[in-house]
């Protein structure tokens, strides 16, 4: 028997033998005529390389049929590490893209700058194993920040200094603002915060995958999560991104703030990040091995 499942406000469930799909109410009509039940055909029909995003495996931007400008993100959940060059992408039950689905919309309901989160689809494979699926309005004009950050044209490098600590102060605050409204995020990389090109105060947070919504976020959980992106931006520096470790201490800085016992926290924890680098750094240098063989 399923067990069974609660949709966030303003969401509607449609489970049948193949599927398991929860779809924003007011999109249904347009994604159910499209067929989102079926995301891997609307993969395919992506054609323009240029409406890719980066992640684990190419991640297509299909147009909304019925409303005009707009596009759909279509993530299929692959795992990472080690494991997914054993399992890549088929996961026990079809919760996963569930929870991502309401975590997002929580996220989004306590005024965090994310991505609009249209459905979640689950499609099963065989017995109780499914693939996932989840679907979001793209933000258009956005790029994540370490692209964001490689791109200077025409700039000095006192001008290519100051914006990227000012990228970086905003981010840092935005984090502080989604844990002080009771988010955890489950992977909290330089990768997963979107900046608008156009307007570079805006700053976005996505990818929910083992997020938690919760009435408090523990010191731990908040240093987790800010230890997790220096460590982001030590694996960036070593791909040549300008990122120092001045940088990460300012980027800690513009978090803690006035809150000594966060400061004190999250230095701590800072430290022991890296005494251990090495090992992390040899865990990196396996997966690129592996990857390329």
């Amino acid at each position: 028997m399923k067990t069974p499942v609660t949709c966030p406000p303003g969401f509607t469930l449609i489970r049948d033998s193949h599927a398991t799909v929860v779809v924003r109410e007011d999109y249904r009509a347009e994604l159910l005529l499209q067929g989102i039940d079926n995301p891997e055909k609307l993969r395919a029909l992506c054609r323009d390389s240029s409406a890719r995003y980066s992640g684990r495996g190419a991640t297509p931007a299909v147009p909304i049929e019925g409303r005009p400008g707009e596009r759909m993100i279509i993530k299929n959940y692959r795992r990472g590490g080690l494991l997914r060059f054993l399992v890549r992408d088929l996961y026990w039950g079809d919760r996963r893209p569930i929870e991502e689905l309401r975590v997002g919309a929580a996220a989004l309901q306590a005024g965090i700058p994310t991505a609009w989160v249209l459905a979640a689809v689950a499609c099963r494979v065989a017995g109780p194993f499914y693939r996932g699926y989840l679907i979001t309005r793209e933000l258009s004009g956005c790029r994540d920040l370490p692209a964001f950050l490689s791109v200077a044209r025409g700039e000095t490098s006192e001008e290519t200094f100051r914006n990227k600590r000012a990228l970086l102060a905003r981010t840092a605050q935005t984090v502080r603002a989604m844990h002080d409204r009771g988010l955890y995020h489950g992977d909290l990389s330089l990768k997963n915060i979107l900046i608008d090109a156009e307007h570079r105060n805006t700053v976005y947070i996505i990818d929910w995958d083992k997020s938690r919504v919760q009435e408090n976020i523990s010191p731990a959980q908040r240093s987790s999560n800010m230890v997790r992106c220096c460590r982001s931006m030590v694996k960036l520096s070593r791909q040549g991104l300008a990122l120092t470790e001045r940088d990460q201490l300012f980027f800690l800085a513009c978090y803690w703030g006035e809150d000594k016992n966060i400061k004190k926290r999250l230095r701590s924890d800072f430290a022991r990040m890296q005494r251990f680098l090495w090992l992390r750094k040899l865990r990196w240098a396996i997966e690129r091995v592996l990857g390329n063989s």
